[in-house]
Order: C-alpha cells, then structure tokens, then sequence
C-alpha cells in the first residue's frame, strides 16, 4: 500500500500542480475584480479621499477599469474552462486506478509468500538474527551435497576428465612433470613443458645462426672480389679511394 500511495501521489501532484497554477491566474483576477469594485464603490459613496463623491468623471473611469476587469475574468473563463475540466477529469481518473490498485493488493501481498519475503519480514519483525540464521541454515542445507561430493573418491567420470584434459596437453605438445623439483621452501613443485613453444623458438634460433652465417659468408665473398680488382690494378683503386 505504501508503494502503491508513493505511485499515484506523485502523478496525483503534477496534476494538482497545474490545477493549483489555473486556480491561482483566477484568483490573481478575483482579487483585481475586488479591488476596482471596492475603489468603484468608495468613489460612489464618498469614502474615497481627496475625491468629490457622486458619478462623476473618476467614477466613470474605475467603471470602465472594473468592466475591463470583469472582462478579463470571463475571458480568462472560457479560455481555461476546458482545460480545467480536462485535468480535473484526469485526477478523477488517477484517484479510480489507486483505489482499483489498492483493492488488488490483498491478492499481492498474498503472493508475495516467497522464502526472500519470508527473511525480510523476519528482519523487521525479529531482528537481524533470525534472518542470519535463517539464511545460513539454507546455506548449509545447500552446499551439504557440494561437500559431500568432495570427500568421496574419484569416480569413472572423474577419470574421464582427467584422461580428456590428458589428451588436450598432448595434442598441444604440453608436458606436466608431476613433483619433479623443490622449491627453496622445500615445496614440491611441478615441472612444465611446452615442447611445441620449444621448438618454435628452436627453428627460429637455427634459422637466425643460419641467416648471421649466410651473411659473413657473403661479405667474405665481397672482401675477396675487391682484393682481385687491386691486385689487378691498385693504382686505380687507390685512386678511386682518393676520389671518394
């Protein structure tokens, strides 16, 4: 219910916003229409001050002023009579949905019987430990099975598993050597290897040495085709070295 007065009260408010933004235009008018009738009537009576009494020419003017008042009011009037009638029928509206709503929630509430309700409402009724009890008393009833499982022995499917994840490490050239070496805490660790890994870095090791020999060989080869041209003609290669 308090949910549900929360839901309308806030659309209820934006329609008597605008009602109450109309109703107090009308009310600004009223009071004009008032005043030019009081300084009419003042004027007609001689309670006016530093005035001459009687319908004379000021009389005549808060008149014309009163009648243009009255005007205004009867205008402003029509003008908003509509959308008056409008927003009033839509609060009519707002109010017969809540009071629908409020009805159907006897039916809600009814449904609302669900373990997580149940805690919640032992929170406000008991205090936070009934709830905690609660709470961890259906941890354990569900995690039971769970630690159950863990202290039973390996059984065909656990095998299974382990011989999939076997094949898995071996197709992708994975090896696991199972307490191989200690550690400095004297802890037993296991030793893997990635033979594939290894032997990419392997090739790509080879086929660098084999690249840097290539290359020595190559500029050896050059260094003894410029020796052939000075033995040939060392003048001209000295020559060449001076140009250069």
């Amino acid at each position: 219910e308090n949910r549900t007065d929360s839901n309308f009260d806030e659309r209820l408010r934006n329609v008597e916003g605008d009602l109450g933004r109309i109703r107090g235009e009308r009310l600004q008018l009223m009071g004009r229409v008032k005043d030019a009738e009081t300084d009419y009537m003042n004027q007609l009576n001689g309670r006016a001050k530093n005035e001459l009494p009687g319908d004379g020419p000021l009389a005549k003017a808060l008149k014309i002023q009163l009648d243009n008042v009255k005007q205004e009011m009867d205008e402003f009037d029509q003008t908003h009579t509509t959308e008056l009638n409008a927003i009033e029928a839509k609060r009519q509206d707002i109010l017969k949905e809540k009071e629908i709503a409020l009805s159907k929630n006897v039916n809600v509430a009814h449904g609302l019987d669900g373990l997580l309700e149940r805690i919640k409402l032992a929170d406000e009724i008991a205090g936070w430990g009934i709830s905690l009890f609660v709470t961890l008393l259906f941890l354990a009833i569900e995690l039971t099975p769970i630690f159950f499982k863990l202290m039973l022995v390996k059984t065909p499917y656990d095998y299974l598993e382990d011989n999939i994840k076997e094949l898995v490490k071996a197709e992708n050239g994975i090896e696991v050597r199972y307490d191989y070496y200690k550690d400095k805490k004297g802890q037993e660790r296991h030793l893997l290897i990635h033979h594939q890994a290894e032997k990419m870095i392997h090739e790509k090791a080879k086929a660098t040495e084999a690249q840097k020999e290539l290359i020595d060989y190559a500029i050896q080869k050059y260094i003894e085709q410029l020796k052939g041209k000075m033995d040939e003609n060392p003048a001209a290669f000295i020559k060449q070295l001076g140009d250069a």
